[in-house]
């Protein structure tokens, strides 16, 4: 199938991300890290909107079929070339580890990259003096032919094109050519340097390119133009580097370290960094003076190194509790867990949103005396609001506590029956929320008759006001749920998501977990209920189980904020540099896998009526969305989230239970954790929701 620009590379929809980026620049730090073959141009708009600034390309030819098929190219046949047996036509943003020129599955050139940079309303953005972007190019193959040759000349072209597009717009962008073309052009700059020249008119033009190298572990002992800048070397190497002491290098740039994967390996490579006593004044600082290149998400790359970098956060609240549910109030998080079995207990933390990195710490401990009929089992929800928090289980059972106004649990706890449940029914989760005037008490439940049910009280133990089957069909069977809304100042109307993980049978790998959603309106006095659906039985907003979501306001606006656990892997180890379409997963049987990953934690966060539409149009949700923010960040099972606010700082607080190894496929691909058990607290970097107003 064709992929043509507007269907997967909304160029407007990008100009804004970039605009409203670099305009809110200062919102948040970047992290010291460089995207490592984000190829595929609608995640890097991503990974633009979330604070990334380096990345590394990777660029080479593509054949006829593969151009006309798979990508936006529209050259004449006329263009091509022949290269052995292969008629090229295109360049393609594809890696060493791919089929090229042969490619299978759909992706992006450098006619897209330059279309990006050379858009009129995109130039401003890249003017900003604030912030440079940096895209260092990896020609996988051109250090096999002369700059003279044909076969060279659409890197030549597409080189003197890109640095035409930078200064004819006066663009705050660095291209830094990758250290696999090291050797190729320092002979070029060579010869070029000699008295008298010996080099071709084709190949003085190159040297007069302002763009910048990298050398590897060394600068070429001849450097007549002063092009290389950066060392770039492997991160296993940090201690020997260390040892024999660091390389001279220019202290306006940062040494680059390729390509930590997993968690201990982000540490490592940090850790020594900072203990190593011969690295450059210039270079000690791991803000400025290195850079992380990762094929991971920011979002994972900012909890696993959290305790080094100190921003984020990833930390064991309890080593040896399972079956976290989370709730937060202001500055306190509310946590039910089970230390052991039978045992269940309510927790709270507290943290201080005006001091980063968020520290928590535990204040207040309640063993709950739980009812034999019930004490073998974890409760399924948790939902504390102003005064109150509700511990709800399976069979309709509810225990609500009050809550001081120094939001410390008190008072012995009260037993009640949530809904007047008929046989069959189950209890799937409770969530509450309340505005200037009252509060709204839901309770979603699921039998036989009824897959998902929704009920709405105006307290925990009051009079049922409303009830309605969400989801009627039989075939329909319901893995987990869950609900928030809050109020809608604008509309007079509670608005909120109920989400529902379920399965779908693939020809491929089997059954697969899905999320499916609904829009639901409360009228304001909540007597009365709209549902707003997919509009097909089979679409589905994500893939995964276990969703958690929260519906908050910010300034008079709605957002969501859904964490769920079995999701997506769309980059990593091996796959970022592959032939993989990494937008959609259901193109290629071998992607297929990695739309859902045992126990991978995925969240989302955007703008309500983004999921509105996202829900109501069956489109699915992913780190190539233009709108909702997506990714991957850590490893377990049974997520809670919560968005915290800190000054400016919009942040995601999660909770989970840890102890699940993980996959294979997070080992070797997706991003593995430190081994631990018990229940995991994470935090990381939202967003901010003004950028999100403006994509």
């Amino acid at each position: 199938r064709r992929v043509h620009g507007g269907d997967r590379f909304n160029m407007r929809s990008l100009c804004l991300v970039l605009c409203v980026l670099f305009a809110s620049s200062d919102a948040f730090a970047p992290l010291p890290m460089q995207a490592h073959s984000f190829d595929d141009l609608d995640m890097l708009r991503q990974l633009l909107v979330k604070g990334v600034s380096w990345f590394k390309i990777d660029v080479d030819l593509a054949s006829l079929d593969s151009c006309s098929r798979f990508s936006t190219w529209q050259g004449d046949n006329e263009t091509c070339i022949t290269v052995g047996s292969d008629n090229v036509c295109c360049l393609a943003l594809r890696g060493d580890v791919s089929g090229l020129p042969n490619l299978p599955n759909p992706f992006n050139t450098t006619e897209d990259l330059l279309r990006l940079l050379r858009h009129p309303q995109n130039q401003f953005i890249f003017r900003d003096e604030s912030r440079k972007v940096f895209f260092a190019l990896d020609f996988v193959h051109i250090v096999k032919w002369s700059v003279d040759k044909r076969e060279s000349a659409f890197f030549i072209d597409f080189l003197f094109l890109l640095n035409q597009t930078i200064v004819e717009n006066q663009l705050n962008v660095q291209v830094v050519l990758d250290y696999f073309v090291h050797d190729w052009f320092a002979a070029v700059d060579k010869k070029c340097s000699q008295t008298p020249v010996s080099c071709s008119e084709n190949e003085l033009r190159m040297t007069r390119l302002p763009f910048i190298s990298e050398g590897g572990a060394r600068f070429p002992s001849v450097d007549p133009f002063h092009r290389y800048r950066i060392l770039d070397l492997g991160w296993q190497d940090v201690n020997k580097v260390c040892k024999a002491g660091f390389p001279p290098a220019a202290a306006e740039y940062p040494y680059l370290w390729w390509e930590p994967s997993t968690q201990e390996e982000m540490l490592t490579t940090l850790s020594s960094l900072l203990q190593c006593p011969s690295i450059p004044e210039t270079h000690r600082s791991l803000e400025n003076g290195s850079l992380i290149v990762t094929n991971q998400e920011p979002e994972m790359f900012e909890v696993y190194s959290s305790s080094l970098l100190k921003r984020g956060l990833n930390e064991v609240l309890l080593a040896s509790s399972s079956k976290p549910r989370m709730s937060v109030l202001g500055s306190k998080l509310f946590l039910y867990h089970m230390p052991s079995p039978a045992a269940h207990t309510l927790s709270i933390y507290t943290f201080n949103t005006s001091l980063l990195p968020l520290q928590l710490q535990l204040e207040q401990t309640v063993a709950m005396d739980v009812p034999s009929a019930v004490a073998s089992e974890a409760a399924v929800s948790l939902s504390c609001l102003s005064n109150t928090c509700a511990v709800g289980w399976s069979d309709g059972t509810l225990f609500t506590y009050q809550i001081s106004p120094e939001l410390a649990l008190r008072g012995a706890s009260q037993r009640i029956l949530s809904l007047p449940l008929s046989q069959g029914m189950n209890l799937v989760t409770v969530s509450g929320s309340c505005s200037s005037t009252v509060c709204a008490h839901l309770f979603v439940a699921t039998s036989a008759d009824c897959p998902l049910e929704l009920a709405v009280k105006a307290s925990w133990s009051g009079q049922l006001l409303v009830k309605r089957c969400i989801v009627e069909s039989s075939d329909s069977v319901v893995d987990s749920a869950t609900v928030s809304v809050a109020y809608d100042n604008g509309s007079s109307l509670w608005r909120g998501l109920l989400l529902w993980s379920t399965r779908i049978d693939d020809a491929t790998v089997g059954s697969v977990p899905v999320i499916r959603g609904a829009v639901i309106e409360l009228t304001s006095d909540l007597t009365d209920i709209a549902v707003k659906a997919s509009e097909g039985v089979s679409s589905y907003l994500d893939f995964g189980s276990e969703p958690h979501v929260q519906v908050v306001a910010h300034n008079d606006q709605l957002f969501v904020l859904e964490v769920h656990t079995d999701g997506m892997c769309q980059c990593g180890m091996i796959i970022n540099n592959g032939d993989m379409y990494k937008c959609d997963l259901d193109f290629s049987e071998d992607s297929k896998p990695l739309r859902s990953v045992p126990y991978l934690l995925n969240y989302n966060w955007g703008g309500f009526d983004r999921f509105v539409d996202r829900i109501q149009s069956g489109e699915r949700v992913g780190s190539c969305d233009a709108h909702i923010m997506h990714g991957k960040f850590d490893n377990g099972a049974h997520p809670s989230i919560a968005m915290v606010t800190s000054g400016s700082d919009i942040l995601a607080l999660e909770v989970h239970d840890a102890s699940f190894d993980p996959s294979d496929f997070t080992v070797n691909i997706c991003g593995a954790p430190t081994a631990r058990t018990g229940v995991v607290a994470d935090s990381w970097t939202l967003v901010h929701p003004d950028v999100l107003n403006k994509l």
